[in-house]
Protein backbone atom coordinates (compact mmCIF):
# COMPACT_ATOMS: atom_id res chain seq x y z
CA UNK A 1 0.00 0.00 0.00
CA UNK A 2 1.27 3.42 -0.90
CA UNK A 3 0.89 6.54 1.11
CA UNK A 4 0.17 8.70 -1.88
CA UNK A 5 3.52 10.44 -1.65
CA UNK A 6 5.51 10.37 -4.82
CA UNK A 7 9.21 10.12 -4.25
CA UNK A 8 11.21 12.16 -6.66
CA UNK A 9 14.25 10.50 -8.09
CA UNK A 10 17.02 12.37 -9.74
CA UNK A 11 19.29 10.88 -12.28
CA UNK A 12 22.91 11.73 -11.58
CA UNK A 13 25.04 12.40 -14.60
CA UNK A 14 28.78 12.61 -14.38
CA UNK A 15 30.54 15.83 -15.25
CA UNK A 16 31.67 16.06 -18.84
CA UNK A 17 35.23 16.88 -19.85
CA UNK A 18 34.04 20.36 -20.85
CA UNK A 19 32.44 20.92 -17.44
CA UNK A 20 35.64 19.80 -15.73
CA UNK A 21 37.64 22.22 -17.85
CA UNK A 22 35.24 25.02 -16.87
CA UNK A 23 35.91 24.14 -13.23
CA UNK A 24 39.64 24.29 -13.82
CA UNK A 25 39.42 27.66 -15.54
CA UNK A 26 37.03 28.98 -12.88
CA UNK A 27 39.28 28.25 -9.91
CA UNK A 28 39.15 31.20 -7.55
CA UNK A 29 35.45 31.79 -8.20
CA UNK A 30 32.81 30.59 -5.78
CA UNK A 31 31.39 27.11 -6.21
CA UNK A 32 27.89 28.59 -6.16
CA UNK A 33 28.70 30.82 -9.12
CA UNK A 34 30.27 27.97 -11.09
CA UNK A 35 27.34 25.70 -10.23
CA UNK A 36 24.87 28.23 -11.61
CA UNK A 37 26.99 28.64 -14.74
CA UNK A 38 27.04 24.86 -15.33
CA UNK A 39 23.47 24.19 -14.19
CA UNK A 40 24.74 21.86 -11.46
CA UNK A 41 24.34 21.65 -7.70
CA UNK A 42 27.17 23.26 -5.77
CA UNK A 43 27.48 20.04 -3.74
CA UNK A 44 28.29 18.16 -6.96
CA UNK A 45 31.15 20.55 -7.68
CA UNK A 46 32.33 20.40 -4.09
CA UNK A 47 32.56 16.60 -4.25
CA UNK A 48 34.35 16.83 -7.60
CA UNK A 49 36.99 19.14 -6.10
CA UNK A 50 37.34 16.98 -2.99
CA UNK A 51 37.90 13.83 -5.07
CA UNK A 52 40.37 15.40 -7.46
CA UNK A 53 42.58 17.79 -5.51
CA UNK A 54 45.42 17.08 -3.16
CA UNK A 55 47.21 19.34 -0.74
CA UNK A 56 49.52 21.65 -2.64
CA UNK A 57 48.14 20.73 -6.07
CA UNK A 58 45.31 22.53 -7.87
CA UNK A 59 42.33 20.85 -9.50
CA UNK A 60 43.37 19.33 -12.82
CA UNK A 61 40.58 18.62 -15.26
CA UNK A 62 42.56 16.06 -17.31
CA UNK A 63 43.39 13.98 -14.23
CA UNK A 64 39.78 14.17 -13.01
CA UNK A 65 38.54 12.99 -16.39
CA UNK A 66 41.03 10.11 -16.39
CA UNK A 67 39.84 9.01 -12.93
CA UNK A 68 36.21 9.21 -14.01
CA UNK A 69 36.70 7.05 -17.09
CA UNK A 70 38.79 4.46 -15.23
Amino acid sequence: MGYGVAMSTRCYTHLSAEERETLRLGQGQSLHRLARLLGRASSTLSREYARNTTRGHPYRACMAQNHATA
